[in-house]
């Protein structure tokens, strides 16, 4: 096993544990155990099965994940395009890039987006795809969120730079 993300199985120790369960309570030197990314077990006295690896958190916080419910993520390169001087405004900037997406793009856009999520504590995520060109489209973000190890639901729409007359 190379890392925490290889293991199919393991325990979190050491570390002060902010359940949101009322009948454990938040812990101060606790455990987590997880089976095929499903806690099966949190306390401070967590059994550790005979070959299941043990990371030591040093007195880290584990929480649980983020929930964002509406995000865009094939469009994460372009939150920056905007130019006042210009009077380029975002939307018009990212609907004039939107047809010059290919799936690798998709693809790369979408892992961007999920890494800086992941950075900020998000794990699931409702991955609101509106620039769906083909199958290939839907397929590279789909294959980024499954690359990522992120929970996630995918939804798509119209292409976003059609003329809303013709949706």
């Amino acid at each position: 096993m190379r890392s925490l993300a290889d293991a199919e199985e393991y325990v979190l120790t050491a570390a002060a544990v902010l359940t949101m369960d009322d009948s454990i309570g938040d812990l101060v030197d606790g455990s987590v155990h997880v089976r095929k990314g499903e806690i099966i077990a949190v306390g401070e006295d967590v059994t550790v099965p005979p070959g299941v690896p043990v990371f030591d958190f040093d007195s880290g916080i584990l929480i649980p994940g983020f929930v964002d419910t509406h995000w865009h993520l094939w469009n994460s390169i372009l939150r920056g395009y905007s130019w006042s001087e210009l009077d380029i405004s975002y939307m018009k900037a990212k609907r004039a890039y939107a047809p010059h997406y290919t799936p690798d793009r998709t693809y790369r856009a979408t892992k961007l987006a999920l890494a800086e999520g992941l950075l900020a504590g998000i794990t699931t995520v409702h991955n609101w795809n509106h620039n769906v060109r083909s199958v290939a489209d839907a397929t590279a973000s789909i294959a980024a969120q499954r690359t990522m190890g992120v929970r996630g639901r995918f939804a798509y729409g119209p292409q976003d730079s059609q003329d809303p007359q013709t949706r």
